[in-house]
């Protein structure tokens, strides 16, 4: 990634999940091979990568999890898993679960976290909060992605 691309982050709808599939596999693959602590240990084969991705994305089909990816020239390069919390006094909230940036793209800032309101509610109640990753190449020092 160079300082001048674009990275684009957007949530993944249940219709796309099939086609990212692959590129999610080897994001967690490179995780886990880089030594990530995410309840999986190397080297991990795309069975129980394709699992896990398949559970994430029957909570995504649920409306439990967003999941936002991060893109760059087509390719994920990122992502992060927002939990939706459930109870009447948080539906406001979302708990970030599981931040994947590829290990080629670490140390860029590709990964900066920053949380707004929202008008659109993910289950059309009152605002919650949105997480977004931002792409922020020019401050290395304020990435959540090391």
């Amino acid at each position: 990634m160079s300082d001048s691309t674009t990275v684009d982050i957007s949530p993944v709808q249940p219709v796309e999940q099939h086609l990212l599939l692959s590129d999610l596999i080897s994001l967690l693959q490179d995780a886990v091979a880089s030594g990530a602590s995410v309840g999986f240990l190397p080297p991990l084969d795309d069975e129980q990568a394709r699992d896990y991705w398949q559970t994430v994305c029957g909570e995504v089909a649920q409306g439990t999890v967003i999941l936002l990816v991060a893109r760059e020239q087509g390719q994920v390069v990122g992502s992060v898993q927002l939990a939706l919390a459930t109870k009447p006094n948080a539906l406001h909230r979302a708990e970030v679960q599981k931040l994947f940036v590829l290990q080629t793209q670490r140390r860029r800032a590709l990964a900066s976290l920053s949380c707004k309101p929202s008008s659109r509610s993910h289950r059309n109640r009152n605002a919650r909060y949105w997480c977004s990753i931002h792409a922020w190449a020019t401050k290395p020092s304020r990435s959540i992605a090391r």
